[in-house]
């Protein structure tokens, strides 16, 4: 899983968390260190803040979404992490490309629940193209 969080508490109590459910994180401070990530390596999604310095957790997903570069990660599970909890800003997240959302603070119960979500959906997914 890839984590992009820029606050290096939150960055570690995800990573501290993931890890004791036995989720392999690779964690990226910031839009482009996600990028990066993602252009070396290979991830079964991605948790990614919203609000960062440079590039936005939205411009990081219509990225991964639109750019030739990663076609091969294009139809990766984005799932936003986020202070923002008002009224239309989960539409505004899907329709940048994002799969779903959590607004913070969230349990890890959520999380998880939500994690569960994705895998089931992605199976359904990967199982439907055979």
């Amino acid at each position: 899983m890839l984590l992009v969080e820029d606050e290096e508490i939150n960055q570690l109590a995800l990573r501290t968390g993931l890890e004791r459910q036995g989720i392999v994180v690779t964690c990226a401070g910031s839009g482009e260190a996600a990028l990066a990530a993602l252009r070396a390596g290979t991830f079964d999604c991605v948790l990614m803040d919203i609000q960062m310095p440079g590039m936005s957790g939205l411009e990081v997903t219509q990225a991964i979404r639109t750019q030739p570069e990663f076609r091969d990660c294009a139809d990766i599970p984005v799932i936003a992490l986020t202070a923002f909890a008002m009224s239309g800003d989960r539409e505004r997240f899907l329709a940048a490309g994002m799969d779903d959302y959590l607004a913070k603070p969230f349990s890890f119960d959520d999380l998880s629940r939500m994690l569960g979500r994705i895998r089931l959906a992605r199976l359904a997914f990967l199982n439907a193209g055979k």
